[in-house]
């Protein structure tokens, strides 16, 4: 019986599947650069500045200019003169805030910002910082007030209600986030942004169709308005409509090419739909556009190359990630795998021997590196690398998995079998690792142990095609309960059509039955499906005899010796035949 080598490889399409990216806020208010308030915008300020001396706006000036060329503390230092000159003026505070933000000092900032607002409460700019400020603090309660308070200086102003109406929604409180939006749309009746927000706040629901209404609106008022286009692709995304969702994307991405977010839900969207050039023509824009060399999208690029099995482009973007960056784990590994798929063990060897015990990817790269050593000969150094990873961390079944492959490898199954107990003790829900085991009972002859461990699988998941066909194979090869095994096989050739294992199972069960030409007829699509198979082709070669084709059936025992020439039994058939021609 036969089941695919376990090899524990992480394969790249299932690890560029996991990197969801997230769809942000659009419209999130920005946190503003230090940059010059006119002055009018402080009602207080606008009657005592004239009066100042031309060095206090000499200091403002040199003030800028220290902040345009990155001197921070020097701008500061400019700021705190001024402000001897103009005490408790709440522009050069509200400089001073913003200044301590962009020197990552929030809780500075924002004592600036509370000072200018204490000598100018109705400083419209300062207040609008510090709800900006508290927001990014998370302090959303405390931003709620601020932004009501800036209403309450400016009703109907678009941006404060939007923001309001985002922060309800954020604390959890829909049903205020939109009384937020409709006081919006009384003001503003044909404001994209607020049929935006509407929409985020449906989706934020799980009303799909009451979001998609809303996104609608907000592109039908605002056409060149991306983030409700993007948001509208991100809600068919989400509802499982991935055409609907690229097609959105794709229109976004012509007409804003360098939009990073949307190239790269593009380029996630079609390694899920399984279009793996098209997502490479995404990856490879990014890379191409990027100001600097992007290690993550070239390492993304190379796990496409990867599963395209285009794995001479792979091992030069993985070497040039490596050559950049040597302490890349993912590329080391990736590297490796690469290198193993190439025949090049020995560079393999050393890839995977670059990555270093503080890795996530540790214990995988070991686990390849005893593959390597087995399947080389070298089986005791490939077990103590195992039993080593064992100590370290013994809680993990992979690691027992793999020594119960490089035990199985030896043709060692009872310590294979023990190796995958332990797996199982450690994962015990795990359908691959009880599959494995009916495998490994079944080559150790425990006939009955490999069949009740199949049935432990098909009763974690009745659709395991892969045990429903071992247990039916293993009857007919054996030549009992024939119709049971038809069933069974039959069942799972429901769940895998196309799948030659299971078309050579079901023509060996009609073999048994002695129903020849309805044997022949599935052994034939099984050959083509899977031509270098040796027991296949001995099956189909079986049949032809029966059928009285000796040629033809002398040609299948030769392909299958030529495939594997250690099956005696095989020899002994064309010995046979020969002898009687």
């Amino acid at each position: 019986m036969r089941i695919q080598t376990h090899t524990l490889i992480l394969q790249a399409a299932t690890l560029l599947s996991a990197i969801l990216i997230a769809i942000l806020p659009a419209c999130t208010p920005a946190i503003r650069s230090p940059v010059p308030i006119p002055i009018e915008d402080s009602p207080a300020q606008a009657d005592t500045f004239p009066t100042h001396s031309g060095a206090f706006y000499f200091n403002l000036l040199a003030a800028q200019m220290s902040i345009n060329s990155g001197d921070w503390t020097n701008a500061r230092s400019l700021y705190h003169d001024a402000l001897e000159q103009a005490p408790g003026s709440p522009y050069i505070l509200l400089q001073l805030s913003h200044l301590a933000l962009i020197m990552r000092e929030p809780a500075k900032a924002e004592e600036y910002c509370r000072l200018a607002l204490e000598n100018d409460p109705h400083f419209f700019d300062a207040r609008r910082f510090m709800a900006g400020l508290l927001v990014s603090r998370d302090q959303t309660e405390k931003a709620i007030a601020e932004y009501r308070l800036l209403l309450a200086e400016r009703p109907g102003d678009e941006e404060t209600l939007a923001t309001l109406a985002k922060l309800y929604a954020k604390n959890k409180q829909p049903e205020k986030a939109l009384g937020i939006i409709n006081e919006l749309l009384a003001a503003h009746p044909k404001s994209a942004t607020a049929f935006f927000y509407r929409g985020n706040i449906y989706a934020d629901q799980g009303n799909t169709a009451k979001a998609e209404e809303a996104y609608l609106k907000s592109i039908a008022l605002d056409p060149a308005y991306l983030p409700a286009r993007i948001n509208l692709a991100g809600l068919y995304e989400t509802a499982g409509d991935l055409t609907l969702a690229i097609k959105i994307y794709t229109d976004v991405a012509e007409t804003v090419p360098n939009n990073q977010l949307v190239r790269s839900k593009l380029a996630y969207l079609y390694i899920k739909t399984g279009n793996l050039n098209a997502a490479h023509a995404h990856y490879q824009y990014l890379l191409d556009t990027a100001p600097q060399f992007n290690e993550e999208i070239a390492l993304k690029i190379g796990l496409i190359h990867f599963e395209q099995a285009n794995f001479a482009d792979a091992e030069i973007l993985f070497k040039g990630i490596i050559e950049k960056n040597p302490a890349n784990q993912h590329a080391q590994y990736y590297l490796g795998l690469v290198l193993e798929k190439m025949h090049k063990s020995d560079e393999a060897v050393r890839a995977f021997q670059a990555v270093t015990p503080d890795s996530n990817l540790f214990t995988q790269a070991r686990i390849q590196l005893a593959f390597i050593y087995s399947q080389n000969g070298k089986a005791q150094e490939a077990l103590q690398i195992l039993q080593e990873i064992i100590e370290l961390k013994p809680d993990e079944a992979s690691t027992y998995h793999a020594l119960a492959v490089v035990y199985a490898e030896n043709e060692d199954y009872q310590a294979a079998i023990a190796a995958l107990q332990n797996a199982i003790k450690h994962d015990s829900a795990e359908e691959d690792l009880l599959l494995y085991l009916g495998h490994l009972y079944e080559k150790a002859n425990m006939f009955d142990e490999s069949i009740a461990t199949m049935r432990e699988v098909l009763a974690i998941n009745n659709k395991n095609a892969d045990a429903l066909n071992f247990i039916g194979y293993l009857y007919a090869d054996r030549g009992i309960r024939l119709r049971e095994a038809r069933s069974l096989i039959k069942k799972a050739r429901a769940i895998k059509p196309d799948d030659g294992y299971i078309l050579d199972s079901l023509g060996w069960v009609y073999f048994k039955m002695e129903r020849y030409k309805k044997a022949l007829e599935h052994l034939e699509q099984a050959y083509r499906l899977v031509p270098d198979d040796p027991t296949i082709a001995e099956h189909l070669g079986d049949v032809l005899l029966r059928l009285n084709e000796t040629k033809q059936a002398l040609e299948l025992y030769r392909r299958a010796l030529e495939i594997k020439p250690e099956k005696k039994a095989v020899q002994q058939k064309i010995y046979t035949i020969e002898q009687g021609l």
